[in-house]
């Protein structure tokens, strides 16, 4: 998770920069422009004297992984689609029509292989760099918008407008009309006075399209937040997990009011002060803050499928030499060193006239490290040990994995420590 001040004027300026998408997204030529046009929803200070109760905004991309390759090529709109993981091997993410067919996110790509062929449903590479620049541009054009803004995953943002004038529903189809307009991707947004609310409206208004995406919980009436929670199954409330879940549902918590109307002591003292939390913030009771600095992440992973297939081994090493410089760039900016690494590459899984060669192999380091020259060694190494002649692969790239903070890492002082490092 990444929290963004707008308190800064260098981190806001910053944010504003990212007008252009990067990469495979300058397709799309629909950059942000550099600064915010003025309006009614231009992003204020929050304004002293007025009412202080938070308001949250969760806005959310649908399909997002489908949405930003239907940005890149309009043709795949109102088709079947499947976006698969690393290897291809599974179903990453879906349109509602794939899942019309029958396609369920986690499948193996295998058993929808008859679909593809007889040209039923369209599939792509999951293509991270384009899904991460479309993201932060999503995130630039909320933070023209808001007080400040915190994202929580590469397809989520909740937002602060507490303070801003004006009506927060209106506000909330401003951003998610932007943001088609700016960047065609569809967004719903929920809005309440805690997180777990407005995740909670933001679920509503994608089960409820007659709201057109936004729902403020806040001006629903008690009877209508009451029936809302009534139908909603207890699985969809933010922070309770399956296990938790299935403890509470031997209970006879099935629905989200069911465990709205539960004594809160009970909850602690069985459970802990963490579900406790999650039904205060249900209540509307403030518990979880924004988070103030950006996570690392845990596993960096680059990849691209080639536009035709490769089959000599200087292109295939060349592509993992550039996916495993820009992996370790991300580990250095987040001041992190790696204690595993590891390439794969594939051929084509849905051409099966074709000669099939699947390889994915990961090596633990002797030494954690973010030095690009190490583990660009490590990464080609891999790629001529485990290469084999007479295939065509489809898709290469690399992982990074066993992450820690470089200062805590257990890395040996040695002659060339600061040598190898670029």
């Amino acid at each position: 998770m990444e929290f963004i001040s707008l308190k800064s004027p260098e981190r806001m300026e910053k944010l504003r920069a990212l007008g252009k998408l990067q990469g495979t997204a300058d397709a799309l030529q629909e950059g942000i422009p550099a600064k915010t046009p003025a309006s009614r929803f231009a992003r204020p200070e929050r304004p002293a004297g007025l009412d202080p109760r938070q308001v949250i905004c969760l806005i959310d991309a649908n399909k997002f992984y489908c949405a930003c390759e239907r940005v890149i090529d309009p043709s795949l709109r109102g088709k079947p689609l499947v976006v698969l993981t690393n290897n291809d091997g599974c179903v990453a993410a879906l349109t509602p029509e794939a899942k019309a067919l029958g396609i369920r996110r986690g499948m193996p790509a295998y058993q929808f292989r008859r679909l593809v062929e007889e040209g039923k449903v369209e599939w792509r590479s999951s293509n991270y760099e384009l899904y991460g620049s479309v993201s932060k541009n999503i995130a630039a054009i909320l933070s023209g918008m808001a007080v400040r803004i915190e994202r929580y995953s590469i397809d989520e943002n909740f937002v602060d407008i507490t303070g801003i004038p004006g009506d927060p529903t209106a506000l909330g189809r401003a951003m998610k009309e932007r943001i088609y307009a700016w960047q065609r991707i569809p967004a719903c947004v929920g809005i309440a006075n805690t997180k777990t609310l407005a995740k909670l409206a933001n679920h509503l208004a994608k089960d409820w399209p007659v709201f057109g995406g936004v729902i403020n919980w806040l001006d629903l009436a008690p009877h209508r937040q009451e029936k809302a929670m009534s139908i909603t199954p207890l699985k969809e409330v933010w922070g309770i997990g399956s296990r938790m879940g299935e403890a509470l549902q031997a209970l006879g918590i099935q629905t989200v009011l069911d465990f709205w109307k539960m004594d809160p002591l009970f909850i602690r003292a069985r459970w802990g002060v963490v579900l406790e939390r999650t039904w205060r913030e249900l209540h509307g009771i403030p518990c979880i803050p924004f988070d103030e600095e950006a996570a690392p992440r845990e596993q960096i992973i680059r990849s691209r499928s080639f536009g035709r297939p490769v089959t000599d081994l200087a292109s295939l090493t060349a592509a993992v030499s550039q996916h495993m410089a820009d992996a370790a760039m991300t580990l250095r900016q987040q001041k992190s060193a790696a204690g595993e690494a590891g390439v794969f590459f594939h051929t084509n899984f849905f051409r099966g006239d074709l000669p099939q060669h699947n390889v994915s192999r990961v090596v633990k380091l002797s030494i954690p490290t973010s030095d690009t020259l190490l583990l660009t060694r490590v990464a080609v190494g891999l790629v001529e040990r485990f290469r084999r002649e007479g295939f065509a692969y489809q898709k290469a790239g690399v992982i990074l994995s066993g992450i820690a903070p470089e200062a805590s890492a257990d890395i040996p002082e040695t002659l060339f420590s600061d040598a190898c490092r670029t």
